[in-house]
């Protein structure tokens, strides 16, 4: 049985792929990643040939919406939204750091 795949996208780096890969395995969609690294001795083709992600035909508009959605979630936006500033010492930290890592107060003292 000969499948015909369309390329749904290009991905930077292999991790991308397989984020991607495992979203779509999720939602049952099947995933082929064509890259030509020459065996992962020459990891620099990727960066100017990316890695494709391919979906069987029949899949694709199931699969594309899904990516649309994952890159829309995905959207980094203001960076203002994603830190904070310690009122004690005035270092700017990410939103996921409950702790000052340069002086140690709490965030939860801290108004953002």
């Amino acid at each position: 049985m000969n499948v015909e795949l369309r390329e749904l996208v290009i991905c930077q780096n292999d991790l991308e792929a397989e984020i991607i890969k495992g979203l779509l395995q999720e939602n049952l969609i099947e995933v082929y990643i064509q890259k030509d690294d020459c065996g992962g001795m020459n990891p620099q083709l990727q960066i100017t040939e990316g890695i494709k992600v391919l979906v069987p035909s029949d899949q694709y508009q199931m699969a594309e919406t899904l990516i649309k959605s994952y890159q829309a979630s995905s959207d980094t936006g203001d960076s203002r939204e994603k830190t904070w500033q310690c009122v004690s010492c005035g270092e700017i930290l990410e939103i996921q750091f409950s702790d000052c890592w340069k002086c140690g107060t709490p965030r939860k003292s801290i108004s953002a």
